[in-house]
C-alpha cells in the first residue's frame, strides 16, 4: 500500500495533524537554513558544526515521524555548532558579564527578559546579548513576547533590511543605543508576523 493511500484511509482529525506536524517541520527547516546561511555569511560556520538544512523532500514528508525528527536531530547539532563556535554562551558567561549570578536568569526568564536554548539540561544564549546592556535585552525580548525560542534567537541573529542590512547588536552599537525605538518597532513587526 502506498503512501498516499495510508494517508487516505487515516480519519480527518489524524490528516489534519499529520499536515499542522509536516508544515512545522517545513518551518524549522526553513528557519536552520536560514541561521546556516547567515552563520556561513558571517564567516562563523564550519561545515563541521553545522549541519546541512535540508527541507523535506517530497519522497520523505509521507514520513512525518522521521521529518520531524530529523528537525529535531539538525535542530540538535546546530545547536552544538552555535556552542562550539561561540555563538550561544553558557549561563555563567552570560551572568558574569551582567554582575549577576547564574540563578538569577531563570527569573529573568519567566519575566520574557531573555530566553536560552537548552542542550543536555544546559542553558545557552545569544553571545549578543554580552554587547549590551540587561535592560536593553530585556526591552526587545519583552517585546517578542510569546514567540518561540527560535524565532527570537533568528531575530536576534539575522541582518535586517530594515536596519541598513546590520543585525540587532550591529545597529545598537552603531547608534550607541540610540537605534533602541527603531529595534523596537521592527521586534513589534516580527512578533506580528511570526505568531502563530
Amino acid at each position: 500500500m502506498s503512501t498516499a493511500t495510508e494517508l487516505k484511509d487515516l480519519p480527518a482529525s489524524a490528516r489534519r495533524a499529520i499536515s499542522r506536524l509536516e508544515h512545522q517541520v517545513n518551518h524549522l527547516s526553513q528557519q536552520l537554513q536560514t541561521l546556516h546561511h547567515m552563520l556561513e555569511h558571517s564567516g562563523l560556520a564550519h561545515s563541521a558544526a553545522l549541519p546541512e538544512a535540508t527541507p523535506p523532500t517530497s519522497h520523505t514528508r509521507g514520513r512525518t515521524a522521521g521529518g520531524v525528527a530529523g528537525a529535531q536531530a539538525r535542530g540538535e547539532a546546530a545547536k552544538v555548532g552555535w556552542i562550539q563556535v561561540g555563538e550561544l554562551v553558557p549561563a555563567k558567561t552570560l551572568a558574569d558579564s551582567w554582575g549577576l549570578s547564574p540563578q538569577a536568569l531563570g527569573p529573568a526568564a519567566e519575566r520574557q527578559e531573555i530566553f536560552a536554548m537548552t542542550h543536555k539540561r544546559m542553558r545557552y544564549y545569544p553571545a549578543e546579548f554580552l554587547a549590551l546592556e540587561r535592560s536593553v535585552v530585556a526591552h526587545i525580548n519583552q517585546t517578542l513576547g510569546e514567540l518561540p525560542d527560535m524565532e527570537k534567537l533568528l531575530f536576534w541573529k539575522r541582518p535586517h533590511g530594515a536596519l541598513g542590512g546590520l543585525t540587532i547588536t550591529q545597529t545598537l552599537l552603531k547608534h550607541n543605543g540610540g537605534g533602541l525605538d527603531k529595534v523596537l518597532s521592527l521586534a513589534q513587526a516580527w512578533t506580528q508576523r511570526n505568531s502563530h
